[in-house]
This record gives structure tokens, sequence and C-alpha cells, in this order.
């Protein structure tokens, strides 16, 4: 910042600063913390137009520094004044840990002699810093940049595994003939078809199937309730339709499948889901429950694992 300038005298001879009431300045000499920490952030602050801040000359004991203690900071002149906007700055600098979001998503400036970064509103894109050399990075058509990785892992992800912190921007899509981008989750088939969804690596699709009963959910990229999924038709998923006169007061009822007696229906709030009595088991309609299979009378061909209902 061309109105600071580093002064070659030490603070022995001038009081300590304390940061907890910071004013501003016209033209006076402040003093500038100089730990190791303190340096690497004074430095980085410099670049980013921001000065770490410590005034009012006295020390937190209202005492003048003694030559011990004075070498922990730098005296710097100041020619111009330091506004309140830079002392706000200052403060939430510090209230961030010695991290500025504002600096790593506005330019190429490393936060950090080493790390990685969010680089501004696109969640795919990143800030690498090593031994203080800034590098953008891009992480693959369809991964996102996950800021909480670990150093040591690879930090671009698939979308259910990162949270983009409010960054919605993503480069343009890589299509392929299998895929809309080169890595990801996608849906297969339309609101009656809910059940199977894409696993695109390198622009290569690889199908793959919900447990049954379940379809894909595009927001969650996860199989789930077909009734909590917007863009699939439950009813005609499933092929059942809860009956319209049920009482939500009686509770949830279950219903059986018309095509296997080892499986049923459960109404919630007037949508299906489908349900399995498991191996050995059959819904029992006269009990309203799973019961085992010589007690279901109402199936007659009988395998390890399924039965089929009488016509």
């Amino acid at each position: 910042m061309k109105n600071w300038k580093i002064n070659s005298n030490n603070c022995i001879h001038h009081r300590c600063f304390n940061r907890s009431t910071i004013v501003g300045t016209h033209g006076k000499r402040i003093c500038i913390a100089y730990t190791r920490r303190r340096d690497r952030v004074f430095s980085i602050k410099l670049n980013a137009h921001a000065i770490h801040l410590f005034q009012e000359k006295r020390s937190v004991d209202d005492e003048r520094c003694s030559s011990t203690s004075c070498r922990n900071f730098r005296c710097v002149a100041a020619t111009g004044g330091v506004t309140r906007r830079t002392v706000r700055r200052q403060r939430q600098f510090l209230d961030n840990g010695g991290y500025d979001r504002d600096a790593a998503t506005s330019s190429s400036v490393c936060p950090e002699r080493n790390g990685r970064y969010p680089l501004g509103n696109q969640c795919d894109k990143y800030l690498q810093c090593e031994n203080g050399v800034p590098a953008e990075k891009l992480c693959p058509d369809g991964l996102f940049f996950n800021s909480k990785s670990s150093i040591f892992s690879y930090p671009c992800q698939y979308p259910p595994e990162v949270d983009c912190e409010g960054r919605t921007q993503l480069q343009p899509p890589q299509s392929t003939s299998d895929c809309p981008r080169q890595f990801g989750y996608f849906r297969l088939g339309d609101e009656t078809k809910c059940g199977q969804f894409l696993n695109c690596v390198n622009g290569i699709g690889y199908k793959f199937d919900c447990p049954e009963g379940l379809a894909f959910n595009e927001l969650t990229f996860r199989c789930d309730w077909p009734d909590q999924v917007d863009t699939c038709d439950a009813e005609a998923f499933l092929g059942f339709r809860c009956p319209p006169e049920e009482n939500p007061l009686e509770g949830h009822k279950l219903h059986p499948n018309s095509m296997d007696c080892q499986k049923f229906y459960l109404c919630v709030s007037g949508r299906p889901r489908l349900y399995n009595c498991g191996t050995g088991l059959g819904f029992n309609e006269l009990i309203g429950a799973c019961d085992i299979r010589e007690n279901v009378t109402s199936c007659y061909s009988r395998t390890p694992d399924n039965f089929v209902r009488l016509g």
C-alpha cells in the first residue's frame, strides 16, 4: 500500500498499542504486530490494501513497552489517514481467524502460504497456494470443490459430498452421448419410471437401479421414497393409488400388493410406499401385518424368495 512504509526504527522508544481501542490516524506513527504469525498476516494485508492495526499508544496494562516486549513489534510511518472502513475490515479479518475471504474470492491472493480456498462464486473452481504462490484450479466437469477436504485428499468430489456454501456458478458442461456432464449422478426415465439413475465417470455412463420401491432424488442425489421426489409420480411408478376414503386420524393403513403377496403398500398422507415382508413371509390381510407363509392363505406358489397371489 503506497501510503505506508516500514520505519527502520524499532518500538523500544514508543508505547505498545492496544488493538482493543482502534481509532483513525492522520500521519501518526503506529505499530504493527511482528510475531511469526502476525508478520505473515501483515504482508498479506499490505497486498490486499488493508493494514493490521494496533493503535492507542498504550500497552494493555497502560505501561511503556520494555525492550523485551517490543521485539515483537515494528514501527510504521503513515503518510495518510486510516479510515474507519479499513479498521472494520481489519476487525473482520481478526474475527475470521486470519483468513480474508474477500481477498481470496476477488483476486488470486493467497490467504495463507499453503492451502486450498474457494474462488469467487464458482463451486467447481478453487485457489491452490503452494509456498505462497497462487494457482487457480478447475475441478473436472461435474465435480465440486470441497473446502472442508483434507489437504492430503483430492479436493474435487461428487455433489452429494460437497456443501457449496452459496456458490452457485459452474463451468459449462462437457456432455457426451451418455452423460450431461463428465462426472455426476443423473436421473434416467420419466416420472413413471423413477427407479434408475446414471453414474457418469469421464463421460461414460453406468446405469444403476435404486432398491425396489425407491426413486432417484435429483436434489439429494440419493434413492428416496417416491412421494418425496418432485419429479416422480409415486402412484404411476408403484402401480397403486391409496384409497381416498382413508381417515388420517386412524393412522397409516397397510394394503396388499395385487401381484406379489410378500409385498404391501403403506399410505403416508395419501401417497403410497412399497414394502417387502422379507424371505419366508407374506402380508396377511386378516391381521394387517407380515406373517409366516403358512398363515398367508392367499399365496399358493412358494419359492425361496417370493409368493404369487392367487388370480
